[in-house]
């Protein structure tokens, strides 16, 4: 945050019109995140920001850092899948494993892992999961579906999580 406030962001006014655009908004940001654009520096915050994951490791906004976010940024979506393969296999081999453990592991993936997620606990069955959906599932959703910070309301996530098929869709195709 310290980092980001010497770059003039206003979490209050430009960065938040941004967020609020939510994931159905990451595809016009994307188009944005060139680095001739004047707005290069809220709109990859704002993208971070939905996205729920930290990708951005700028802090000079310079040609080199900014092509590495979009390298690190194409490839997160194979990541998040490595991740939830990973998850899911912890969880059946080691019962006991923290869920801090499990949330930071699907807090590297954000919402990328999605459709991933998504596989693992509406075709696959894998309810055990859906107590993890908070790090993973878009926040316009968790809004949407009132879903309190720290639930651990089953039901709820599995409602926001079958109404994310438009957002899924969106995220398989993200690039930049």
């Amino acid at each position: 945050v310290e980092l980001r406030s010497d770059w003039g962001v206003d979490y209050t006014g430009e960065l938040k019109i941004l967020t609020d655009l939510g994931v159905e908004g990451l595809p016009g940001l994307l188009k944005e995140a060139d680095l001739n654009s004047p707005f290069l520096v809220p709109v990859i915050f704002a993208i971070d920001d939905i996205c729920k994951t930290d990708i951005s490791l700028i802090d000079t906004f310079s040609p080199e850092q900014v092509i590495r976010w979009k390298v690190v940024l194409n490839n997160k979506l194979s990541v998040a899948k490595d991740i939830i393969a990973k998850v899911v296999e912890t969880l059946k081999n080691n019962p006991s494993v923290s869920d801090e453990e499990i949330n930071n592991q699907l807090a590297d993936a954000g919402i990328f892992a999605l459709p991933y997620f998504y596989d693992e606990v509406i075709s696959n069955s894998n309810v055990s999961l859906l107590k993890y959906a908070e790090k993973i599932l878009p926040d316009e959703k968790l809004k949407e579906f009132n879903i309190a910070s720290g639930s651990q309301d089953s039901a709820a996530y599995r409602l926001a999580l079958e109404s994310s098929i438009d957002d899924i869709n969106i995220i398989k195709n993200l690039s930049v």
